[in-house]
């Protein structure tokens, strides 16, 4: 995050970001070619007393229409660490979806120097499928649901996270929350 609060410039309290990703190879005997990105940006309230971060994240990768021919389209998340990014209860993968998000974080105890570093959180997530042929994919990779066919439709649910967080130092945090996931 950007802290620029003595300077008064509204602007220079703002971070973006945005990742992208391009596989293509063989996935067996099918060709691969796949994508993936990550944007997000977000607005710190420096000068409020609970330093407020409000932001917005988009997060899709590609699923595969057609899972019968010689394609391989949905992305494969080499190396998931999900969880912080896709919802804390790790219904959802980086593979064949689209996930708009719209999150919270601020310090409410930072006036308090034993606990000026508890950071609470709260994501509000929705969760399509990119392609509604191929599977909803889990944290893990694993196939939580598919319909071939598609009738079933695109829209997977929506899910919110509150998370209270206390790092105890740089290596280590405590963590709790509650979530809760609408199908």
């Amino acid at each position: 995050l950007i802290d620029h609060a003595d300077e008064g410039d509204v602007r220079e309290n703002f971070d973006y970001g945005a990742e992208g990703a391009l596989q293509f190879g063989h996935w067996g005997d099918d060709s691969h070619r796949a994508w993936a990105f990550h944007l997000h940006e977000g607005y710190t309230a420096a000068k409020c007393p609970w330093t407020p971060r409000v932001g917005v994240e988009v997060n899709a990768a590609s699923g595969d229409g057609s899972p019968g021919d010689d394609d391989h389209n949905t992305f494969d998340n080499l190396f998931p660490t999900n969880h912080i990014h896709y919802g804390a209860m790790d219904f959802m993968s980086w593979r064949n979806m689209i996930n708009p998000n719209l999150n919270l974080t601020f310090k409410p105890l930072r006036s308090f120097q034993m606990f000026e570093k508890v950071t609470v959180s709260l994501y509000h997530h929705w969760f399509w499928l990119h392609k509604k042929e191929d599977s909803w994919y889990n944290a893990g990779g694993g196939t939580i649901r598919r319909d071939r066919t598609g009738l079933s439709g695109d829209y997977i649910g929506r899910e919110i996270d509150f998370t209270v967080k206390y790092p105890i130092n740089k290596h280590l945090a405590v963590a709790t929350g509650v979530y809760k996931f609408w199908a």
